[in-house]
């Protein structure tokens, strides 16, 4: 479908007027879409990530993981209460720069796909992290872009070191099983041989 259209990619060198669109394209999603049925809910944020965490092999930075996971725990009621009331938001679920096109001349959010239900600082973490490199000045322009489509955007600094940590936590989730993956894909390689 989204052949018709020619969708062309973003520059990978972000201007601060690019990151600035890009704010508002999401700003724009975020208070469009509503939620919907069937929309995925994110629950039991704490004892779900500490059972992510116990699944991982022993090593140096799954005890890591768990000695962070000890500091959320003395305030995890207040980071639950404030997700409860955030979390009202339909997230797109990948935000980055790869996810944005022009079609037709018009900046827009590709691959939805991963959509559910949250606060609207998880949609911001892999950009800012990954593609903005934590720029300061891309990330002030991609928020006063964001803030002009939507405003409650706010949360508080636990509660943001709280979502950047189980975004890690995730990532390490991932890196582990395709490196499993990778292992199981080699031996099977070997024992053909």
């Amino acid at each position: 479908m989204l052949k018709d259209t020619s969708p062309k990619d973003i520059d990978e060198n972000i201007t601060s007027d690019i990151a600035f669109k890009m704010g508002q394209v999401l700003g724009d999603f975020h208070t469009r879409i509503k939620p919907f049925s069937k929309i995925k809910i994110v629950k039991d944020q704490f004892d779900g990530y500490l059972t992510e965490i116990n699944t991982f092999n022993a090593s140096t930075y799954k005890r890591q993981l768990l000695t962070e996971a000890k500091k959320f725990e003395h305030h995890k009621k207040e980071i639950q209460d404030e997700l409860l009331t955030k979390s009202k938001f339909v997230l797109h679920g990948d935000v980055g720069i790869r996810n944005y096109k022009y079609v037709n001349d018009k900046l827009v959010l590709i691959d939805f796909e991963k959509a559910r239900l949250g606060p609207v600082y998880q949609d911001f973490i892999k950009l800012f992290y990954q593609d903005f490199k934590l720029n300061l000045d891309l990330i002030a322009a991609f928020l006063r872009g964001y803030s002009n489509k939507n405003s409650d955007y706010e949360l508080s600094d636990l509660t943001k070191q709280y979502l950047i940590f189980t975004t890690a936590i995730g990532i390490f989730n991932y890196t582990e099983k395709l490196r499993i993956f990778r292992l199981n894909r080699l031996v099977r390689k070997c024992l053909r041989h």
